[in-house]
């Protein structure tokens, strides 16, 4: 039953509303199975110093080794995903000394040391799962080759690195992988066909793949990308990128494909992952914003923190008390891109405009940064926006970095032009280093 509210109150993005019944029933937990439970929905909603306590007693009060054994592993994931990997080593260790061939610990472990940098360690035991262990399960051997693919595009392999980070997580289903009443396409030319690009991920997804609608443009196929997104159809209909939310039109002998897909399909090297500036502002929204324009100071736009609801958002996010004293400059005029959450940061901050009612739709902001010089941005969308239009941009990337950021080059990305300069975190919960490149830069 309350698997079922729960899963419901998930699903409507009623949270907070989730938490106030897990707390309740949290009173009234003595036993271990009740625990685990709660500590299995606290996690679920996000809430992971709940869902560490529960656990935690989970663990104290379970009678059995067997018991004991899952809720090492159910706190080994959790403290993963709280950013604590030292204290995941703790309990993923303990159970690989009674299991060494436990995938589970195994996998938390590679996560652990890639969250602490080692990415050596991590690699290592991904590739000796794979050489050493027999029969592995399905899902295990796509879950290694997720996580081999990012480090593939880290020594440069470019084309393998898309195919494990790409094509093994949808097999884990971490984009979304529906099937369309049309013939999947996985490569080929046929030209004069029409071919639907399905957009399966976010919108910094969108913003990174729609570049490859021209290409198959220039191949003589007809393509059309698919969303359900009003902003980004208006967006690129006005940049001449034929777009729909509705497939109703189309005859049943049309081709369709994932949009994050379409660089493995269509075999892009690397150096033509590039060919200059392809999003641009509505001219009506950049008179709009004129005012913007009008300083003779650098116009300087941050974002420091993306959707809280992205499962590594902890990992990617900025606090702006640490941020701010780089930018703490007369001769800067700095405006807030921060949306939401985290957005009421600012108020501690007078010097920085907040613009989080203006920023009503994708065209606002993309007329904001028309008139800025400078965006620096966390790995959201707005890097994406900010890069994309060429507009001079600087990245923080955490150590977790998404694929589009794995690559053999340190300051600099095979995705987009010398606009873009990429600050990387080098040490776990550690933005100074990042910070301190941004002063020497800026």
């Amino acid at each position: 039953m309350l698997d079922n509210v729960i899963e419901f109150l998930k699903n409507q993005n009623e949270l907070a509303t989730a938490g106030q019944l897990l707390d309740t029933y949290a009173k009234y937990a003595s036993r271990a199975e009740e625990y685990d439970l709660l500590a299995k929905w606290y996690m679920e909603i996000k809430r992971y110093p709940s869902a560490i306590e529960l656990a935690e007693k989970a663990l104290v009060t379970t009678a059995s080794n067997q018991g004991m054994y899952a809720c090492r592993s159910n706190l080994a994931k959790l403290y993963n995903h709280s950013n604590n990997p030292k204290a995941s080593l703790r309990y993923s260790s303990a159970n690989l000394n009674i299991n060494p061939t436990d995938n589970d610990a195994l996998l938390e472990q590679v996560f652990s040391y890639f969250l602490l940098n080692d990415k050596n360690k991590s690699e290592q035991i991904l590739r000796d799962m794979l050489e050493h262990q027999q029969d592995l399960p399905d899902d295990v051997v796509s879950r290694i080759k997720f996580n081999l693919g990012t480090y593939d595009l880290y020594h440069g392999k470019f084309q393998q690195g898309l195919r494990g980070f790409i094509l093994e997580g949808k097999k884990l289903g971490i984009w979304k992988t529906p099937k369309l009443p049309f013939t999947f396409w996985e490569g080929g030319i046929q030209p004069n066909k029409t071919i639907i690009i399905y957009a399966e991920g976010g919108i910094g997804d969108e913003l990174i793949n729609v570049r490859f609608y021209q290409t198959l443009v220039d191949y003589g196929m007809d393509p059309v990308w698919y969303t359900n997104r009003p902003d980004l159809v208006k967006l690129f209909n006005r940049l001449n990128i034929n777009t729909t939310s509705t497939l109703s039109q189309y005859p049943t002998d049309t081709l369709w494909t994932f949009s994050m897909s379409l660089p493995i399909y269509l075999d892009i090297d690397t150096n033509k992952l590039w060919n200059g500036p392809y999003i641009s502002a509505d001219p009506v929204y950049i008179e709009k914003w004129n005012q913007i324009g009008t300083s003779e100071k650098l116009k300087i736009g941050i974002r420091w923190s993306g959707n809280p609801e992205y499962e590594h958002d902890l990992h990617r996010s900025i606090p702006l008390t640490e941020l701010y004293p780089v930018l703490d400059n007369d001769e800067y005029d700095l405006y807030s891109l921060q949306r939401d959450t985290g957005a009421d940061q600012v108020i501690h901050f007078p010097r920085i405009t907040d613009l989080q009612n203006s920023l009503q739709t994708i065209d606002d902001t993309l007329a904001i940064m028309h008139h800025l010089d400078v965006v620096i941005t966390s790995c959201t969308s707005v890097a994406h926006m900010a890069a994309a239009m060429g507009k001079k941009t600087f990245i923080f990337v955490p150590i977790t970095a998404y694929y589009t950021w794995a690559s053999t080059t340190d300051t600099t990305t095979i995705w987009y032009g010398d606009n873009v300069k990429i600050l990387r975190q080098t040490v776990h919960k550690d933005w100074s280093g990042p910070i301190q490149q941004l002063r020497d830069l800026i």
